[in-house]
């Protein structure tokens, strides 16, 4: 008996730490963006280079 509470329990400790590093990964881009976003623009606009050009998907 106890042996199956075990593998239960295993198994919602792994969706939980996937549901965690799925919140976890949104939080972080969500915190980084608004930071990164305007200092990437600024060094794109530097250097002259276009954001989303056919070059950058090859």
């Amino acid at each position: 008996m106890s042996n199956n509470l075990y593998h239960i329990g295993a198994f919602w400790i792994l969706i939980l730490k996937v549901i965690g590093t799925l919140i976890g990964g949104i939080v972080i881009a969500g915190t980084l963006a608004p930071i990164m976003g305007p200092l990437i623009l600024r060094k794109c606009k530097k250097k002259n280079i276009i954001i989303g050009d056919a070059d950058d998907f090859l």
